[in-house]
């Protein structure tokens, strides 16, 4: 049986800061679920070595409920085994559906399911209508739940109540590491939109307020996500979808607001400009993933 560790159990959203919770998360690099409870119902979120990867209604959007005011947020650590085993339940490949006990027996099912080294998981209906899940990892059983509080379960107490089975087999690893999000925090996205207006006053006392006025329109002003207070990017979108967006948008467009800089104040100078606005601020660059963006540009 795989030891399930609650991290916080109904944990006001009120008592809990977001971004801080979230970058323990990804520090220590937890594989588990995460659940927020507000009055439409309960949100999953599964996190894979720290990073969000799955959710019924899009990670982004998940994310958002649980941020929500009034929500009621839950998140145990899982580990890798289980939390694989578990992404069968959001979107794993069916197997079999609705298979009487009668058919075949326990030891006969978990024999195959060992001699074939599948990972995913069994759902087992009782008659009185409750469900438990039986996980397995590359065929090894790792324990009957009942989800609710992932509360164990001792297998051959419920098997006799069995009516039927579902198995659902679950993608692989790559597939999981695939759909993992780097989220930025919000605090994150401020100290660029900060930083970023420090380096456009720079480049205004070079080339003066309005050219890197018309620039800047140019490569934001046809979203919502920002507005432009003269050469000044904002945004008053907090949520995590906007902030996953506005750090896109910032990484699509800066580039073709900086070659029309370098257009005008030359790539000498933009280069030499750039370099010393980034001192100092290089774990973030490297965080948010902004190298590229701020790369040397090529002298002619």
């Amino acid at each position: 049986m795989v030891k399930v560790r609650p991290l916080i159990v109904n944990l006001s959203r009120k008592a809990l800061d977001m971004d801080a919770f979230l970058d323990e998360v990804k520090e220590k690099g937890y594989s588990g679920e995460a659940r927020a409870s507000t009055s439409g119902g309960i949100t999953h979120i599964l996190f894979y070595e720290g990073l969000p990867t799955l959710a019924p209604e899009g990670v982004l959007e998940a994310l958002d409920i649980m941020d929500a005011p009034e929500a009621s947020v839950s998140f145990y650590i899982l580990g890798e085994e289980l939390l694989h085993a578990l992404s069968s339940l959001f979107e794993g490949e069916k197997v079999w559906s609705q298979l009487s006990v009668n058919v075949i027996h326990p030891r006969e099912m978990i024999s195959k399911l060992k001699e074939k080294e599948e990972t995913g998981h069994l759902c087992i209906y009782d008659r009185r209508g409750d469900r438990y899940f039986l996980f397995f990892h590359k065929g090894r059983p790792l324990g009957v739940y009942e989800l609710g509080e992932w509360r164990a379960v001792d297998f051959p107490s419920i098997w006799k109540e069995t009516k039927y089975l579902d198995y659902y087999r679950s993608e692989g690893r790559d597939a999981l590491l695939s759909r993992s999000m780097k989220v930025p925090s919000r605090r994150d996205l401020m100290e660029l939109i900060s930083w970023w207006n420090g380096v456009m006053e720079g480049i205004v006392r070079k080339l003066g307020r309005k050219p890197v006025e018309i620039s800047l329109q140019k490569a934001f002003g046809d979203q919502n996500i920002y507005t432009l207070d003269e050469a000044h990017l904002n945004t008053e979108k907090k949520t995590y979808t906007a902030t996953y967006e506005a750090l896109r948008l910032f990484k699509e467009r800066s580039p073709g607001f900086l070659k029309e800089i370098e257009m005008v104040a030359s790539a000498h100078w933009l280069n030499r400009y750039l370099q010393e606005a980034v001192k100092g601020r290089e774990e973030m660059i490297e965080r948010l993933s902004l190298k590229e963006v701020f790369a040397r540009r090529r002298e002619r």
